[in-house]
């Protein structure tokens, strides 16, 4: 990745760890039912996937399988891990 793109995302990253520390100080005023922020921050799908589902090392699978299949068979592909 050039040096100017990884910059960027290096900006976005801090902006949006700002947006969700704010976000945190102000469920803690009890102001909102959750006193968490529920969106997990995530580099890829793979990492949005396993933080959803909470389940450690499911990214790792998702992009090792990335690698040989589209999402469709990705997915019946975990289907047969899980089972």
């Amino acid at each position: 990745m050039r040096a100017e793109h990884e910059l960027y995302f290096e900006q976005v990253e801090n902006q949006v760890e700002l947006c969700f520390s704010l976000a945190r100080k102000a469920r803690m005023m009890g102001k909102d039912p959750s006193s968490d922020v529920e969106i997990p921050i995530a580099k890829d799908m793979a990492g949005r996937i396993e933080n959803l589902l909470g389940i450690s090392g499911l990214s790792d699978r998702i992009r090792e399988l990335e690698k040989e299949m589209g999402r469709e068979e990705i997915a019946l592909e975990l289907a047969k891990d899980f089972a």
